[in-house]
């Protein structure tokens, strides 16, 4: 990633140079074995349809729109690769523990929408250096999500002791959600789109050896509530997830898509 504030920055050389799908340092943890889990949604079993993805993709490309992550989660990173949709990432960087709210989907939302914020500003003041604005149409994503379990947030643990213990809650009759928040910003109007998304989480006890290789391996260390249902080692232990695995990973297919469309 490029520091806006640590040099003359082009946005439209860094857009066209950093486009296009980015590799996951732990792409065989979430891909490797992935298989459909029921997807519970208000009683009814929904399914999430490939030609709706590549219609968004399509669009996308057909209409030369340009896309932003503003995150560096890799788990966002291979779900819009999954929706065949090519990206440039800038980082919000901004102190997350300065918002603060009870209401964890009040807190995602305020969270998607001060990185959005933040990126936008970096964008605005990149151009005023260059004395040139971006042409191209420049759609910005941000995300936020948040674990809860027994009515507490969790975010991401502290401490390798944090994580053994959140993993340790998770088990039978014990099940925990994620709320999760998305953010559609069209860079030029600031036109914006958004919404909450709740999963539900049912486990069974999640072993020690499970436990220690993950905590080994480090990536659960940068999950919110120490929680990676897409990992070939927690996914034996998930017994159903009452809504969408990419929404527990961190990105709905479906509500972006339709966020996308509702911008553009």
């Amino acid at each position: 990633l490029v520091s806006l504030s640590s040099r003359r920055f082009s946005v439209a050389f860094f857009l066209s140079t950093h486009c296009g799908f980015r590799s996951l340092s732990r792409s065989s943890s979430l891909t490797r074995g992935r298989k459909a889990f029921t997807r519970s949604i208000s009683g009814e079993t929904a399914s999430c349809s490939s030609n709706t993805m590549d219609d968004v993709g399509e669009r996308l490309r057909k209409e030369n729109i340009r896309v932003i992550l503003g995150s560096k989660s890799a788990t966002r990173k291979q779900i819009l690769k999954e929706m065949k949709i090519e990206y440039a990432t800038i980082s919000a960087d901004i102190d997350e523990k300065a918002i603060r709210f009870e209401d964890p989907s009040r807190l995602v939302e305020a969270l998607a929408r001060a990185k959005a914020e933040a990126i936008l500003e970096r964008i605005r003041k990149a151009e005023e250096e260059e004395g040139a604005k971006e042409k191209r149409r420049t759609l910005l994503i941000t995300c936020d999500q948040v674990v809860v379990f027994d009515g507490k947030i969790r975010e991401k643990p502290e401490t390798e002791e944090k994580a053994r213990m959140f993993m340790r809650s998770y088990k039978e009759n014990n099940p925990c959600s994620t709320v999760g928040s998305i953010r559609v910003t069209d860079v030029a109007t600031g036109a914006s789109a958004s919404s909450v998304d709740v999963c539900t989480i049912h486990f069974k006890e999640i072993s020690e050896e499970a436990m220690d290789f993950l905590i080994n391996e480090g990536e659960v260390m940068w999950c919110a509530g120490g929680l990676m249902v897409e990992h070939e080692k927690v996914r034996p232990f998930v017994t159903k997830i009452d809504g969408s695995e990419d929404g527990v990973m961190g990105m709905d297919k479906e509500v972006c898509a339709r966020l996308l469309r509702e911008v553009f």
